[in-house]
């Protein structure tokens, strides 16, 4: 009889879980953070191990304590709204649980072995599982108008999801280049302080004519009708080695200009970008 102390089953549940609802979030295609998928795996795993230790938690009628069990993490995680939109998270859960614990410990009982079998035909099933998805993603699902882009500001390289809009026809005003647009929170930490400090100071500021003159040099200003930002201005930079993704087709550039748009473009995380059409041609 093989003994299993409860640190390891809290370890080997804990990656189970990760898996589980790493799969879940492919499904559901919900932009969810790893942080966020670590601290529901980590409640899951806490809460399987309480039902071990005390295991009256298993005799409640109708298996209760199992159907209340990832509930917690469900919610955390996926924060659905409505009844039905709970159902639908909770079966994809479940099904997920199915596909990677189900093969994972069937794997297991075929070999037999170290308990670190599932955790390894875990990771390969959930590895196979995304790599599946993602191909199907480009080639089959991804809508016309979503692509990927890299792009580099100084040293830094930052990849970013955004939209191919038909409808940002911002071009800069001397050399006519166009534009794209992008979440100033996605890029933030890769600016210095002077352009920093400018795009706060056109929202804020009362003389704008003060702000103009005072501008770094190398940052052009944009002016717009409506993006979502509150200025009339947006602030504009050079980034080298621009590559947008959409699809299996590939376009590259040697320079751009980003605007900066102090607020979210999307209320969905998973875009930040409004990338100009022109720069697909």
């Amino acid at each position: 009889m093989q003994t299993i102390y409860i640190d390891v089953l809290f370890v080997i549940n804990l990656i189970m879980d990760f898996y589980i609802f790493f799969v879940a979030k492919l499904l559901l295609n919900k932009p969810v953070k790893i942080k966020n998928l670590i601290v529901a795996s980590t409640i899951a795993s806490i809460l399987y191990c309480l039902s071990i230790i005390w295991p009256f938690l298993q005799e409640l009628p109708c298996n209760l304590y199992y159907f209340i069990l990832p509930i917690i993490s469900i919610i955390y995680l996926f924060e659905p709204i409505t009844i039905k939109e709970f159902f639908k998270v909770y079966v994809i859960n479940f099904f997920s649980a199915f596909i990677i614990g189900g093969l994972s410990f069937n794997i297991h009982y075929l070999v037999g072995g170290h308990f670190i079998v599932p955790i390894i035909s875990g990771s390969i099933i959930t590895f196979i599982i995304f790599i599946s998805f993602e191909s199907i993603r480009r080639k089959v699902l991804m809508l016309e108008y979503e692509a990927n882009l890299d792009f580099r500001i100084e040293n830094s390289l930052i990849n970013l999801t955004g939209i191919i809009d038909t409808g940002n026809t911002l071009y800069t005003m001397f050399s006519k280049h166009p534009v794209i647009v992008v979440s100033l929170d996605k890029v933030n930490n890769y600016l210095n302080y002077e352009i920093q400090e400018l795009v706060r100071n056109l929202e804020t500021a009362k003389n704008i004519e003060e702000v103009l003159i005072n501008r770094p040099r190398k940052v052009q200003l944009i002016p717009f009708e409506s993006v979502g930002c509150k200025s009339g201005l947006l602030v504009g930079i050079e980034v080298k080695d621009l590559k947008i993704i959409k699809g299996n087709k590939t376009y590259l550039h040697k320079s751009s200009i980003i605007g900066l748009c102090s607020t979210p473009v999307f209320k969905d995380d998973k875009y930040s970008v409004l990338i100009h059409p022109d720069l697909i041609k």
